[in-house]
């Protein structure tokens, strides 16, 4: 078996009120989970510095939002959750995503196809988003932000 993708989550974290912030942690796990069962390896952002609590006062906002750009740059594929056009962090990380040319995905049905193309790449010899064959297989999966 070669080498699951592995896949970033993609949504927002910040919020008026706690609760929407635990909703939005959760709704990024949920969507974590539905992917490792699919077959990727999912990396999800939104559960970064939990155990960091008493340093959090120390770590301003751009340094959260500078970590997990560059998490999402070694990624192979991004999955992007509904509302991620509202946050300003999902949009930067996108718009880097298209510059990098690392797709991204908002169905599970696009992660789907996104797997068999990756598993007939890997057939081919390709690893990765680096392979040569991987680029073709998933260059439609490549998509502009709609504004």
């Amino acid at each position: 078996m070669g080498s699951k993708p592995l896949i970033y989550v993609c949504g927002p974290f910040r919020a008026e009120t706690g609760e929407e912030i635990d909703q939005n942690i959760q709704n990024a796990v949920d969507t974590a989970v539905e992917l490792a069962g699919m077959g990727f390896q999912p990396i999800c952002p939104h559960l970064l510095g939990m155990r960091w609590p008493k340093h959090m006062t120390r770590m301003n906002d751009q340094f959260w939002l500078d970590l997990t750009m560059e998490v999402m740059r070694r990624c192979d594929v991004i999955f992007c959750l509904s509302r991620w056009g509202d946050s300003v962090g999902c949009a930067a990380e996108i718009r880097e995503a298209n510059r990098l040319k690392i797709p991204w995905l908002q169905e599970f049905s696009e992660a789907l196809g996104f797997l068999a193309g990756w598993e007939e790449a890997q057939k081919g010899g390709a690893y990765g988003r680096f392979g040569s064959n991987m680029r073709s297989a998933c260059s439609e999966c490549v998509q502009e932000p709609s504004s």
